[in-house]
């Protein structure tokens, strides 16, 4: 049984953990953030890394590294065939700009396209941090027709042959097949498999599908190099906005890409649906799109991302980002209790390991199949305890 709970506004004494540095990557020194209005693009440079972000079309056109050009592109899409969009006709604007951070902003606003919704991308550069934090905000005004999507999702696609190892898990994590591999592997009846003829991989077959993981256990994926020394992640600091709770799974890294899927959309996943009258808004992100380098090669790098995932998840919700639908720590509340199991046949069965979790699905409603609102779940510790942390203020489903 499942019961509706009121979360009030009340916040717990942080434990320790949460009270790391809120800037984590660096963030408190290293040269001024410097933004550069070149006239159809923008450029962004922090000393570190410096970007280049087409706005018409809210993509990343180029990210410079150590030395390496680290993107072929990163965009944002929805769905595919006849109804793809990407953002399109932007209208660029500097949300916000201070020698610590600059955050520039493309809206592309709703012209007939089958999505009725309003784009709003953000893409950040903060002093000190190795990498672009990206958000983006999903409107529907309530003037606007019936709609919905599927697939929604940020995709980076990288440079060929940069970075040859993948690192998703303790399990998938190996030497890719190289352009030339794939350019020479046999095709098979399904398309997205092919079976490799050459390289480390020779007579295996390969397909983006076989990474696809649940995001909830993952605080990062990507690609690194032992050759070139550097790696590039795409780093959660939460997960709250993603659909359909811990239990589903979706794409992360494959060859030569790096994706990120708010909706969960390859397996059974719910769809959003906004009918005509309604106002609708959902915040996804941020995240980070994060380069390394480390003299020890690939290995050290997914490390060191690994690590950045706990201290982004440990700085959350951030303190430097201002936005009207992105409620600070004073504004979120937190829950905490005790799931315990009592069994007279099972006596050794307890609440440990337990997912425990808020949704908001709609009346008669099932949280894995809810894609409108946020999520939040934590695992039970060994005595079945927990605390769910920055919970954004409503009434959830416990």
């Amino acid at each position: 049984m499942y019961r509706s709970i009121a979360l009030f506004l009340w916040v717990l004494a942080l434990l320790p953990q949460f009270l790391l540095a809120d800037d984590p990557g660096g963030g408190g020194s290293g040269p001024d953030v410097m933004l550069r209005d070149m006239g159809t693009s923008v450029v962004l440079s922090n000393g570190l890394l410096t970007a280049t972000i087409a706005k018409d079309k809210a993509t990343v056109t180029s990210i410079l590294f150590k030395g390496k050009e680290m993107v072929a592109s990163v965009y944002y899409s929805m769905d595919g065939g006849k109804d793809f969009r990407v953002p399109s006709h932007c209208v660029y604007t500097v949300h916000s700009a201070t020698p610590d951070m600059v955050d520039v902003q493309m809206t592309s606003l709703w012209q007939k396209e089958v999505q009725a919704f309003d784009i709003e991308v953000h893409y950040v550069l903060r002093r000190g941090t190795a990498g672009l934090y990206s958000y983006a905000v999903l409107t529907h005004p309530p003037s606007y027709p019936d709609t919905g999507h599927g697939e929604w999702r940020m995709v980076w696609k990288l440079p060929e042959d940069l970075l040859e190892k993948i690192c998703v898990d303790d399990l998938r994590h190996w030497q890719m097949p190289s352009s030339d591999d794939l350019m020479h592997a046999e095709k098979t009846p399904i398309k997205e498999i092919v079976k490799l003829t050459t390289g480390v991989m020779a007579g295996q077959y390969d397909c983006k599908y076989k990474y696809a993981a649940e995001y909830w256990d993952l605080g990062c994926w990507g690609h690194a190099s032992d050759k070139n020394k550097v790696g590039g992640w795409l780093v959660l600091g939460s997960h709250e906005y993603f659909n359909d709770g811990p239990t589903k799974q979706d794409l992360n890294a494959s060859s030569g890409i790096n994706h990120i899927y708010f909706g969960m959309d390859h397996y059974g996943a719910s769809t959003v649906k906004v009918a005509k009258g309604e106002a609708w808004q959902k915040f996804y992100g941020p995240f980070l799109i994060y380069c390394n380098s480390n003299p020890a090669g690939g290995d050290a790098c997914w490390s060191d991302a690994r690590e950045q995932s706990k201290a982004e998840q440990a700085a959350w919700p951030y303190t430097w980002l201002k936005h009207p639908a992105y409620p600070t720590a004073q504004e979120r509340g937190s829950v905490s209790s005790q799931f315990v199991v009592k069994d007279e046949l099972k006596p050794q069965l307890n609440g440990a390991g337990a997912w425990v979790g808020l949704a908001n699905p709609p009346a008669g409603g099932n949280w894995q199949f809810e894609s409108k609102n946020y999520q939040y779940w934590v695992k039970t510790d060994a005595k079945g305890k927990f605390t769910i942390p920055n919970v954004r203020p409503g009434t959830y489903t416990f």
